[in-house]
This record gives structure tokens, C-alpha cells and sequence, in this order.
């Protein structure tokens, strides 16, 4: 597993799950799979969204997690 080092600056949905994703330093990459997607409802005591996970398997090969909270995407982890 590597510790993240970009960003997701968004992500194309279709039938309500990512099918493409645009990094953080520009780069567009095709969703594959997706291999699993969850939702967690955080602390929602204090007010946190809850979001949606998502561990995708990009065109380049690489596998993410990434979630959406509140309308801003993010990325978890990468895994080589």
C-alpha cells in the first residue's frame, strides 16, 4: 500500500457509480471495476456527513479508495 500523494479532483458517475476519475494533477483515468463500495455514517452526533466509499480498479492498473463526502471527493489510499 503507498500513502496517498494525489488528489480527486472529481469523478464521472454512471448509474450512480464512479466510472472515471480526474486525479489531482490533471490526469483522467477510466474506472475498470469497482471492486466494493460502502457507505459510513461517521459522527453524525456531531454534525459529519456521512459518505460513500469506493475501492476502484483504474485503466492504468492502480487500485483506489476513494469517498465522497458532502459533494468534495477524496482519495483514502492507493494500492499497488
Amino acid at each position: 500500500m503507498r500513502s496517498p500523494s494525489a488528489t480527486i479532483r472529481r469523478a464521472a458517475l454512471h448509474d450512480g457509480l464512479p466510472a472515471r476519475v480526474e486525479l489531482g494533477d490533471g490526469r483522467v483515468r477510466d474506472v475498470v471495476r469497482v471492486h466494493d463500495a460502502w457507505r459510513v455514517g461517521n459522527r453524525w452526533w456531531r454534525g459529519e456527513a456521512p459518505s460513500r466509499h469506493y475501492l476502484l480498479e483504474l485503466d492504468d492498473g492502480l487500485t483506489l479508495e476513494v469517498y465522497e463526502q458532502a459533494g468534495a471527493w477524496r482519495l483514502e489510499r492507493m494500492l499497488d
